[in-house]
């Protein structure tokens, strides 16, 4: 039996929902507070949609920020993403988007980060109705921590038991999309000669080095959360990535399919992390064809 760590914390002071502009045909709704926890920042979110798919009720795609737990913002994309237009082919394919974060790791250490992508998701279920979004259709997509956080924030929503707050709806997202991403830290070993991530981000992440905070890291891993009601979820990993190597993707892949969730793995020959070295667009178009298929079966 694992060892509960305290799970998403009652929301605290947030905020409603931000009033709607329109810019370059974008309707954005900018900084909505979802938590502000004391003694931290406030934690905010922003919302967009294509200008023209005003007054429709559209599938969510929640996206969470990589940076090694420690960096990024939902203001400003990395430079690949910007260069494959992320945000417009999301949006153009029929999505609204909701860009979230997370306290850091030199804020907080693990689980803030989980509480609150968790609050982001609450607060988006509480006021999908006025911002025109399906709360029976939310996809967590993420890349590198971004990515560990969207495979927890999916997994944890339906653990049986272990972490508090278990199986509460308004947490529920129906897919998630996992881009290079650590799932088991007790096996990560990165090849990165200068020291791998396992060696820096992920100490100050847990609150100290695998071997000496176990029960974190245990807690902290998405394989310890694999459940057979897990929601479907893609995981797409660079053959060489030498940052979280692809043998992370794979151990997620195989305790999925050991309790008979639906998974997906594709492994991109020849990447590095970030999908360094291939193109991303169609990479982006393809999770998007994943999660729009998922939508399209039949309930």
């Amino acid at each position: 039996m694992i060892s509960p760590i305290a799970g998403s914390p009652a929301d605290q002071a947030a905020g409603p929902v931000p009033p709607a502009r329109v810019v370059d045909g974008v309707e954005e709704r900018l900084d909505a507070v979802v938590s502000a926890v004391p003694g931290y920042r406030e934690l905010t979110l922003d919302v967009f949609r294509a200008a023209d798919r005003r007054g429709e009720v559209l599938p969510l795609i929640v996206w969470i920020h990589g940076g090694g737990w420690e960096s990024g913002s939902p203001k400003h994309d990395w430079p690949f993403l910007t260069a494959a237009g992320s945000r417009s082919r999301i949006m153009g394919a029929g999505f609204a988007l909701a860009v979230v974060t997370y306290r850091f790791s030199s804020e907080a250490t693990f689980p803030a980060q989980l509480e609150d992508v968790k609050a982001a998701l609450r607060w988006l279920h509480r006021n999908a109705d006025e911002i025109g979004v399906d709360r029976r259709a939310f996809t967590v997509w993420g890349e590198s921590a971004g990515g560990h956080l969207a495979a927890l924030a999916a997994l944890t929503s339906v653990a049986a038991s272990g972490w508090d707050g278990a199986g509460r709806e308004d947490e529920r997202v129906a897919a998630a999309v996992v881009w290079y991403a650590p799932s088991d830290f007790h096996a990560l070993q990165s090849p990165a000669l200068d020291g791998g991530v396992e060696d820096t981000a992920v100490p100050r992440l847990l609150g100290g080095r695998v071997q000496e905070v176990r029960a974190v890291a245990t807690a902290a891993s998405p394989v310890t959360w694999v459940s057979p009601s897990a929601p479907p979820m893609l995981l797409v990993h660079g053959t060489e990535d030498l940052l979280v190597p692809a043998e992370q993707s794979r151990r997620l892949a195989e305790a999925l399919r050991r309790v008979g969730a639906d998974v997906r793995l594709h492994l991109v020959p020849g990447a590095d992390h970030g999908f360094d070295g291939v193109e991303v667009a169609p990479i982006i178009d393809d999770c998007l064809a994943f999660v729009r298929g998922l939508l399209q079966r039949p309930t």
